[in-house]
């Protein structure tokens, strides 16, 4: 363990990725000066050929095997409680360390301890920005969530620039949070399959009156979609359940409003199914 740093576990779940769960291991294990580590790998319903498995010869690599698809959430929360560090990484297998993100990532937990998450600034393979900071979900502002058919805005997604900011709710795609409040407030919340459970544990950490902070001058690869574009159909379609279960948790009451929003997002879903089925480069 480092005697600079506080130690880092992070948590990543494989579905038919094994060869970019491998490069990002690679990566992690090249840019984490300083920081002690341990990776726990849950392998989530993979085919047998497209599972990934650790080398036993490496005491801070785990693997743990599902034979089903557990959904994220569920898959991070068993991780956790196999693994040890102060802070949980969790890290989408298609997301690649350049930089010494990480470290940084760290050194600013520890120093900011209303802190409750951190992300860095999220850049596609063609060099693209890939926004993963927004607001909390709201009745108006969902239209123009990256899953909807009318044009993302910021009233939703927000910029991702330069700049270290505090925000909502950012994606779990490249988050580091504090185990032990992760662990008090439960987890993530094992209701929601996929998508979204992300931004409903920032809602709690608000709750909890911490911080998610968005560090736009740090920076990670992440090639977009590659687990989530085998079963495009599925995934839009748990996106659009989830969006739901959101609104149904933190907003019970609004009764009529939710089933307003079920209309719309069932509509919303027929159209993006559509336009998977005629517009290959949708999906």
């Amino acid at each position: 363990m480092s005697e600079t740093y506080p130690s880092v576990s992070v948590i990543i779940v494989n579905y038919n990725t094994p060869e970019l769960t491998a490069e990002l291991i690679a990566s992690i294990r090249r840019h984490t000066a300083g920081v002690g580590y341990d990776i726990v790998v849950v392998d989530n319903g993979s085919e047998p050929s497209r599972r990934f498995c650790a080398d036993p010869a490496n005491p801070a690599l785990k693997t743990i095997q599902s034979e089903t698809n557990l959904g994220f959430g569920k898959a991070v929360n068993l991780a956790s409680k196999s693994s040890v560090g102060t802070y949980l990484l969790f890290a989408n297998s298609d997301c690649r360390l350049t930089s010494k993100a990480l470290p940084v990532m760290v050194a600013y937990m520890q120093h900011n301890h209303a802190c409750a998450a951190c992300s860095p600034r999220l850049i596609q393979k063609d060099g693209k920005v890939h926004s993963s900071i927004r607001r909390f979900p709201g009745y108006g502002n969902i239209r123009h969530s990256r899953g909807s058919v009318l044009k993302a805005d910021s009233s939703y997604t927000l910029v991702a620039d330069t700049s270290r900011k505090e925000v909502e709710a950012m994606s779990a795609t490249f988050m580091m949070v504090r185990r032990d409040l992760f662990e008090q407030l439960g987890g993530f919340d094992e209701r929601f399959f996929m998508y979204v459970e992300d931004t409903d544990l920032c809602k709690r950490f608000h709750d909890a009156e911490k911080q998610v902070v968005y560090l736009g001058d740090l920076s990670v690869v992440h090639h977009w979609g590659a687990s989530t574009r085998l079963h495009p159909w599925r995934m839009s379609f748990e996106h659009h359940l989830s969006i739901r279960k959101y609104f149904l948790k933190h907003y019970a009451n609004r009764r009529l409003a939710n089933s307003l929003l079920t209309l719309q997002l069932a509509v919303n879903y027929l159209l993006v199914a559509v336009k998977m089925l005629f517009i290959p480069s949708a999906r």
